[in-house]
């Protein structure tokens, strides 16, 4: 049997693996950038089918398209570093052969594309949820932690639990450092969906390809 120290380091090990926070960082990413693609989205159709009927609506929806496609392929990177998903490459290999004609009717009868685009899409929806279950998660852990330092100020409200007391805020303390762990991994879960979701909407399918991990992302950055 294991020792109540060895149990105990056990519960809380998630706490202390890099991934646990890349996890969070890409779930709460996931809320303005979702906001972003849909300004983006909405905007670029309205235009573009406004404005069809003097052309200047196609290329508007040509640019759409493109933008599309690249931010669809900027999900896919952070899914990789962040998530350290294995995810195959967007481009169908026959996207890259023949001529312009050939390329663009190849590049619109792929099915990445077309998934591409509802993935930018349902990532306003999927993200809201995303952020609201991660800072409800990080708020009420948290505040159950640090109960016996601000329990005083008497605005302490947990759901239907009001901490008043010195006594209560212990309990909470208590409370909140044992259903941590437990709210880490229901982040995390939701993070290993999110990246299966992207991995099965941003890839053509052929087989994975390994490649960086979360700490390439950052290396990028600096």
């Amino acid at each position: 049997m294991k020792s109540s120290t060895s149990q105990l380091a056990d519960h809380f090990a998630i706490l202390g693996e890099k991934q646990t926070y890349f996890n969070l960082i890409y779930l709460l990413l996931a809320f303005p950038l979702g906001i972003a693609y849909f300004v983006i989205s909405v905007t670029g159709l309205s235009l573009g089918i406004g404005l069809l009927i003097i052309w200047v609506g196609l290329f508007v929806l040509l640019a759409l398209f493109a933008g599309w496609w690249g931010l669809a392929a900027m999900e896919r990177l952070l899914a990789i570093h962040l998530l350290g998903e294995e995810i195959a490459p967007m481009n169908s290999p026959i996207s890259n052969k023949g001529n312009l004609w050939e390329r663009t009717k190849a590049h619109f009868t792929d099915a990445v594309t077309w998934k591409s685009a509802l993935y930018l899409l349902l990532k306003f929806p999927v993200g809201i949820a995303s952020f609201v279950v991660t800072i409800t998660a990080v708020s009420v852990c948290g505040t159950l932690i640090f109960a016996p330092f601000i329990y005083q100020t008497g605005n302490i409200s947990v759901f239907a639990w009001r901490i008043d007391t010195l006594f209560e805020a212990l309990l909470a303390t208590g409370f909140g450092l044992l259903i941590t762990p437990y709210a880490i991994q229901l982040l995390n879960k939701a993070a290993e969906l999110s990246g299966q979701f992207a991995r099965f909407m941003l890839s053509n399918g052929e087989p994975v390809i390994k490649e960086k991990g979360p700490e390439d992302l950052i290396n990028m950055m600096v």
